[in-house]
């Protein structure tokens, strides 16, 4: 797949980003030495895993993984569901 120069900008080094759904790393590249689970060629990502651009080359994007457990605090997370952003009750 072939990035568009508007879609190349949002990988420029440096950039943090999530994912906002499941994120799957395939074994283009052997991750079997780094897995908890060696036989496994795959890792999965839970939704709004952050991520950090560490290069950029032609048309390959290498990723970081960072750590984001202390980032789920009050202002991410809620007990109370009328408060989530894909509720409908006004489409009524």
């Amino acid at each position: 797949m072939e990035l568009h120069d508007d879609q190349l900008e949002l990988f420029s080094p440096g950039k943090i980003f999530r994912f906002p759904g499941f994120t799957l790393a395939s074994s283009m590249r052997n991750v079997a030495g780094f897995s908890y689970y060696p036989m496994e060629d795959q890792w999965l990502f839970v939704p709004y895993s952050v991520f950090k651009v560490k290069r950029f080359k032609d048309q390959v994007i290498t990723l970081g993984a960072m750590d984001n457990v202390d980032d789920a605090d009050s202002s991410t997370t809620t007990d109370d569901d009328s408060q989530d952003a894909d509720s409908t009750d006004n489409d009524e």
